[in-house]
């Protein structure tokens, strides 16, 4: 049993890892085999490509699992702007992008480096993170949605056409689009290679998305492209190639008519008003 698990990974050897409030425990054939961090509130797991562990704290900063070695970074040994650490992501340079309540940072393999509002984030607090097929890093924070490209930030809001500014998840799918949940429902975005906004889709309860409000980085990517959500109202699949559009034609409402661009006393012309909008016959 475990007090709140709030982070879930399988590493390489086919280990799960479950984060919860008294620390973090191994699972290796349904069976504990391993309790790491007793007493401290883990927030996030991540395995990377060269086979560490990264495990984010609330409150105790980062810790790095590797060779059976545990090594704290934290705001007291200069390592970490902050000791809240709440997601992670690798680029494909394999550098490992590092969510926190003080700014994103960027851990090279030998430095670790931050971005923080001073550089261009909208917010400090770091959600969530996830990579594009083009490399560039989105994460979103308390007031918007954030894509760095390696050179400049670039935000985005309800201003560009997203339903909310308060998201609670990001994800990149294989075709570049990212998927943003908030507690309206979920937002397709699509932006060019520079970062201008495409298109936005909304999915809410008409479009089908009856959770409405989604959970903290509670979202997966399926082998078969299928997308998973969790919302306060239960785990949501969306399939991508039943996501068919419905033309919706939009009826006509004349309101007013002008003579040479001018408002018209229709009646001196003799003409009766006729229905809502008091048009001349």
């Amino acid at each position: 049993k475990f007090v709140q698990p709030v982070a879930l990974a399988e590493d390489k050897q086919h280990r799960i890892w479950v984060g919860h409030r008294d620390g973090l425990t191994c699972l290796v054939n349904d069976q504990a085999v391993k309790q790491l961090l007793p007493c401290v509130r883990v927030r996030s797991v991540f395995p990377d490509s060269k086979g560490r562990l990264w495990i984010g704290t609330w409150g105790k900063g980062l810790y790095c699992y590797s060779d059976d070695k545990l090594e704290n970074f934290t705001a007291e040994n200069g390592k970490m702007p902050g000791d809240f650490v709440h997601s992670f992501g690798e680029d494909h340079e394999g550098n490992i992008w590092i969510g926190t309540g003080a700014g994103i940072v960027k851990y090279d393999g030998k430095d670790f480096k931050t971005f923080g509002e001073k550089e261009g984030l909208c917010n400090a607090y770091v959600g969530s993170i996830s990579i594009d097929p083009s490399g560039n890093i989105w994460f979103h924070t308390d007031l918007c949605v954030m894509r760095y490209d390696g050179k400049k930030f670039i935000s985005y809001t309800e201003n560009n056409g997203l339903a909310s500014n308060t998201s609670y998840l990001v994800k990149a799918d294989s075709l570049g689009q990212i998927w943003i949940g908030s507690n309206k429902g979920i937002d397709r975005l699509r932006v060019d290679a520079e970062g201008n906004v495409l298109s936005v889709k909304n999915y809410s309860r008409n479009q089908g998305f009856r959770g409405i409000e989604c959970n903290s980085r509670a979202v997966c990517l399926a082998h078969d492209g299928c997308l998973w959500f969790g919302t306060v109202k239960g785990v949501i699949k969306y399939n991508p190639a039943k996501d068919n559009a419905v033309p919706i034609i939009p009826g006509i409402h004349i309101t007013g008519i002008s003579m040479f661009l001018e408002k018209t006393d229709w009646a001196y012309y003799g003409a009766k008003d006729t229905g809502w909008f008091h048009l001349p016959d």
